[in-house]
């Protein structure tokens, strides 16, 4: 069987099918892992910052005793800074890391297309070395976004297809700001909403990822990350990337400067990075947990499925992926 992405849906997809003693491979096309758990890191393996989601919560008691087990192993912890909400430790990425254990998981692995053929399903892969390779399966388990499962899918599927063509998801531009100050006194997370500054307009909140339990805090400088408004973000989707980081770096320096009451000058700010989250939310998800096409032996999962007064991110995606697994394990019995 093939995972196709390696996000939180897709390893709690496959970790599971694993345990129950089915034959699984996850491919990812990102040159790690992670999904919205994703952590940016230098070429030589130096965290930078958590690019995407930067905690979570969860209501459900199935997620909750999952997450336990993750505390449990160290990779996971509560991060009193931000309300009790948890992170990974000593990244975010700690946790799709643990559930990647023992599985036969493959980054830098871009899925050209899928098709049919002798009753097996043939997925052609481009390697990030330009290699190209074939995967036959049985049964594929779509755990990437909308878009990309509705790509990969086409003609195959024509429900699948076009219930994944209605769900619409939104980036979300994200800064990652290095300052050579301590910034005594500025909470762990900011919502700007709540700050009465102009640059409510644009930033959503700033969130000391310096701060995070496992975090070496550096007594002379701080990381925070910066996530943009979903409706500014739609509305400059496009936007240069050299404009973007101009406007953001502006309207945090103009926020932190309000909170702390003093400005906060050129020199003191260090290397900033920018990044468009292509994918951050959707606008509006499914109420299913998963959906399946028997017929076509296809299983589609992800964070906008399970829409049931839960939170979305990482708690819906754990458990569309997991709900995923059960349903193959039960036709595979």
């Amino acid at each position: 069987m093939v995972v196709i992405g390696g996000g939180i849906s897709g390893l709690s997809c496959a970790s599971m099918l694993h345990r129950s003693g089915i034959n699984v491979r996850v491919l990812d096309q990102g040159y790690r892992i992670g999904g919205r758990c994703t952590t940016r890191r230098t070429h030589e393996g130096e965290v930078v910052a958590d690019l995407g989601a930067p905690c979570f919560g969860a209501v459900d008691p199935v997620f909750i005793e999952e997450i336990e087990r993750w505390i449990g192993s160290g990779s996971c912890a509560r991060w009193d800074g931000a309300g009790g909400a948890f992170v990974g430790v000593p990244t975010m990425d700690a946790i799709v890391d643990r559930m990647a254990q023992d599985v036969d998981v493959r980054s830098g692995c871009r899925v050209e297309r899928v098709f049919r053929h002798d009753g097996a399903w043939v997925v052609e892969v481009e390697r990030r070395d330009g290699a190209r390779m074939t995967e036959r399966c049985e049964r594929i388990v779509l755990a990437t976004h909308p878009r990309e499962a509705a790509r990969l899918i086409g003609e195959h599927s024509d429900t699948i297809s076009s219930m994944l063509g209605s769900v619409e998801t939104r980036c979300v531009w994200v800064l990652m700001m290095r300052i050579n100050d301590p910034l005594e006194g500025l909470p762990a997370m900011v919502d700007a909403g709540e700050v009465g500054d102009d640059s409510e307009e644009i930033i959503a909140r700033i969130i000391r990822d310096d701060h995070k339990p496992g975090r070496v805090c550096e007594t002379d400088s701080s990381m925070l990350v910066i996530h943009a408004r979903e409706d500014w973000s739609a509305a400059n989707r496009e936007l240069d990337r050299v404009e973007a980081q101009r406007v953001l770096t502006q309207h945090t320096r103009s926020l932190v400067s309000s909170m702390l009451g003093h400005d906060l000058d050129d020199q003191r700010i260090g290397d900033v990075q920018v990044h468009r989250w292509g994918s951050a939310h959707p606008v509006e998800g499914l109420p299913q947990q998963c959906e399946t096409d028997d017929d076509a032996s296809i299983v589609v999962c992800g964070d906008a499925f399970g829409w049931k007064g839960l939170s979305l991110g990482v708690q819906s995606a754990w458990l569309s992926g997991r709900a995923a697994a059960m349903r193959l394990i039960e036709t595979t019995k």
